[in-house]
C-alpha cells in the first residue's frame, strides 16, 4: 500500500458468459455472402447492425497477407452478414479507401467516418512490410446509400494527429 492512498476496492462479482452468435466461418477469406477473418478492423453499431470495415488478416496456410477494404453489416436481429461495399478496386483508386488496418471510425448519423490507418506499405511494396506507412485521409461512407467519398482537407496543413 501507498501511504495516504485509499484502500483498493474489490472487483464486483460479475458472472456471465459469452454467446457465439455467428460461428467461425470457412474459408477464412470469406465468400460473397460472408465476411472473411480479420483483425485491427474498424467496427461500430448503426441502427440494428454491427458494421465492420477494413482490417488485416495473414493467411498462414498460403503465406499471404490480406489487407481488407470491404465493408460488412451483421444484422443483430436476423443474425446474418451482408456486404455493404465491395473491396477497393485498384482501377478506381479514388472511389474508396484503400486496404488498411488500425483506422479509427466513428458514426455520425448515417455516416461512418474513417480516418487514418496503416497498410504496411502494401500499395508500394506488396511483399515487404514498411513500418509507419500511415494514412492521413478522412473518408465518409453513407451507410444508407452505401457510397464512399473522400473528405477533402481545408488546405491549412495536415489533419490533427
Amino acid at each position: 500500500p501507498i501511504a495516504g492512498a485509499p484502500p483498493p476496492r474489490a472487483m464486483p462479482n460479475v458472472t456471465g458468459a459469452w454467446d457465439v452468435v455467428d460461428p467461425e466461418f470457412s474459408p477464412v477469406w470469406g465468400t460473397p455472402t460472408h465476411i472473411g477473418v480479420r483483425y485491427s478492423h474498424s467496427a461500430l453499431v448503426w441502427r440494428s447492425f454491427l458494421v465492420v470495415t477494413h482490417g488485416y488478416f495473414y493467411d498462414h496456410a498460403r503465406h499471404e497477407p490480406a489487407w481488407q477494404s470491404d465493408t460488412w453489416a451483421y444484422d443483430l436481429g436476423g443474425r446474418g452478414w451482408s456486404r455493404l461495399h465491395p473491396p477497393w478496386d485498384p482501377k478506381q483508386p479514388s472511389a474508396t479507401p484503400s486496404p488498411r488496418y488500425s483506422a479509427s471510425a466513428v458514426l455520425h448519423g448515417d455516416t461512418l467516418l474513417l480516418f487514418g490507418g496503416d497498410d504496411g506499405g502494401h500499395l508500394t511494396s506488396p511483399h515487404n512490410y514498411i513500418f509507419k506507412s500511415f494514412f492521413d485521409e478522412l473518408w465518409a461512407l453513407d451507410l444508407a446509400g452505401r457510397r464512399w467519398r473522400a473528405v477533402p482537407k481545408d488546405g491549412k496543413g495536415p489533419w490533427p494527429g
